[in-house]
């Protein structure tokens, strides 16, 4: 699934349109676009991706969240010590291998739902995965859930365009003055607020 709008910088010239995509949708929607589609990613900028495909300048940054079961406490001094479950092949799986470092083996999982299922059975202790994300799903487990802390990893998420394209000067300018003006602070309050339950900026930060 896909949305699709036109945008424009003012000067009166031909519109992009732009895609918001879910993380998933990558592959297919660089396959089926061209310049004048631009794909607005919904995960990490990542260096295998810029090999295959243009960012803009970032408009949102990605940190690793924690989830937990309600009433589990996590301190810098006491996370290593949790038991973890982490997605294969992310970067919450890079960050807990080569930073976070905890003392007894992660457990990997193919998809998140398998995931989150886990945790929910006491399985493992807390879950780490960008912070958007972990917000999303304690707000769906009905307060059974919590986002208690997360990493700084210095993450970001960018609009994504084919490579060749032409329309990565206009993008950029268009992102820098919705920040500039305001604009993408108003829209993080008015939707990312509604959808997690809380602002993803407002969650504290924990040391590795």
């Amino acid at each position: 699934m896909d949305r699709r709008t036109n945008t424009s910088d003012g000067s009166g010239g031909a519109s992009p349109t732009v895609v918001t995509a879910q993380h998933d949708d990558h592959d297919d929607l660089m396959a089926d676009t061209d310049e004048d589609t631009q794909i607005m990613a919904t995960s990490a900028v990542r260096a295998a991706r810029q090999k295959v495909a243009l960012f803009s300048t970032p408009y949102f940054a990605s940190n690793q969240g924690v989830l937990v079961r309600t009433g589990t406490k996590v301190t810098s001094a006491n996370a290593r010590s949790l038991r973890w479950g982490v997605e294969q092949s992310s970067t919450s799986y890079e960050y807990l291998a080569g930073t976070l470092k905890p003392l007894q083996q992660p457990r990997v999982y193919q998809d998140q739902p398998s995931m989150f299922a886990a945790l929910a059975a006491h399985q493992i202790d807390a879950v780490l995965l960008d912070t958007v994300e972990v917000l999303a799903e304690a707000k769906q487990a009905g307060g059974a859930l919590r986002v208690v802390g997360q990493y700084r990893t210095g993450g970001v998420y960018g609009a994504l365009l084919p490579k060749g394209s032409t329309n990565l000067k206009i993008v950029n300018t268009l992102i820098k003055q919705m920040k500039s003006n305001g604009t993408l602070t108003h829209l993080d309050k008015e939707y990312l607020v509604p959808e997690f339950g809380q602002d993803p900026d407002a969650i504290p930060y924990l040391q590795p």
